[in-house]
């Protein structure tokens, strides 16, 4: 199911299609949606003027972007844990907040000598 709310374009072509006197059960059946959605959009409009969607504001942040940014260009060694305490949020809240801004683990190169032996390991089975 999804929560985004219709189009402009499509709440607009209901709206012109009431005002031009047809009814608002009509407009549902020929839009394929549900009267009480035609209903309040209509309403809305009588009353406000417009039919745009209303606002869904989501939770506020916890956490500064830039301040993450900064900090973590100056601790480029920090784990998820210290950096977790730093900002009092979970190690899971950090790790999606530095993916949104573009940080990512790297791992350090494996020793020489785990290489050496994935390539001996291989030399032998051949």
């Amino acid at each position: 199911m999804s929560t985004s709310p219709y189009s402009i374009d499509l709440r607009d072509r209901v709206i012109k299609f009431i005002k031009s006197g047809n009814t608002q059960s009509s407009a549902a059946l020929l839009f394929s949606l549900n009267l009480s959605t035609v209903n309040r959009w209509y309403l809305r409009y009588r009353r406000e003027g417009n039919y745009l969607p209303k606002r869904r504001p989501g939770a506020k942040s916890k956490i500064n972007e830039k301040r993450l940014a900064e900090y973590v260009r100056a601790n480029p060694d920090a784990k998820l844990k210290d950096l977790s305490k730093e900002f009092g949020i979970s190690i899971w809240g950090i790790y999606y907040w530095l993916k949104k801004l573009g940080f990512s683990y790297k791992k350090k190169p494996s020793p020489i000598w785990k290489q050496v032996k994935k390539n001996e390991s291989c030399t032998k089975k051949q």
